[in-house]
């Protein structure tokens, strides 16, 4: 089997990914209004997540899916220790965090969209009062919905700096946000670029750039 048609067996069907089978690259990127794709692996378990990520994402016709549970709503907020004892936002986890992977091409992404199933999910802000960033959590009312016990209702947010760098942040959520490894220090954003790998609590997520995502997506 080869690499792309493995990665057109894992990529979830949703909005995005039609869209790039439909448009131009010159067109996509203004079309979906993102610069940035954020691509989230999808356990087989997390069945809610799933779901949810068709209600907000996936094809018109998935509107009318049976919701398989509703999640309980337990807010629990780690406190701004989260990265560790004695951490804190002046103690030098910046140069820690792989901001980027040097190289990243094409091969790197289908390699990585290719070995468990995931979801694309444009970053762009919605309507919300959580004015200049991109949030993301367990709540309906965040940009980025991820219905999963394992996800804060505020876990993490994602923005976009003076010089147009996107940066993440965990938000002091519960079971915590890694960028490459490296556990956050809550509200303290951090660098990220194409190919860097994110954890939200135990779910798996990478940022690839608009135009990356279009070559592989109209390809599958």
């Amino acid at each position: 089997m080869s690499l792309i048609t493995q990665v057109g067996r894992m990529l979830l069907p949703g909005r995005l990914t039609a869209a790039a089978r439909r448009v131009a690259a010159t067109d996509f990127k203004q079309r979906t209004g993102c610069r940035t794709v954020l691509l989230l692996r999808v356990p087989d378990s997390e069945q809610e997540l799933a779901w949810g990520l068709s209600q907000s994402y996936g094809a018109e016709t998935d509107a009318a899916a049976e919701q398989p549970k509703v999640l309980d709503f337990h807010t629990a907020i780690a406190g701004v220790g989260v990265g560790g004892a004695g951490m804190t936002a002046g103690s030098g986890i910046h140069s820690a965090v792989r901001t980027g992977v040097r190289g990243f091409g094409l091969e790197d992404l289908m390699g990585w969209m290719a070995a468990a199933r995931c979801f694309a999910i444009p970053l762009v802000q919605g309507e919300g009062a959580f004015t200049g960033k991109i949030s993301l959590g367990r709540a309906r009312n965040k940009d980025l919905s991820l219905r999963s016990q394992n996800i804060s209702k505020l876990h993490a947010w994602f923005e976009y700096d003076a010089a147009g760098k996107l940066m993440v942040a965990d938000a002091g959520s519960k079971n915590g946000t890694k960028v490459s490894g490296v556990k956050l220090v809550a509200r303290d954003p951090v660098p990220v670029a194409n190919g860097t790998e994110i954890r939200f609590g135990p779910l798996e997520a990478m940022v690839c750039s608009i135009e990356q995502f279009w070559e592989v997506a109209s390809a599958v």
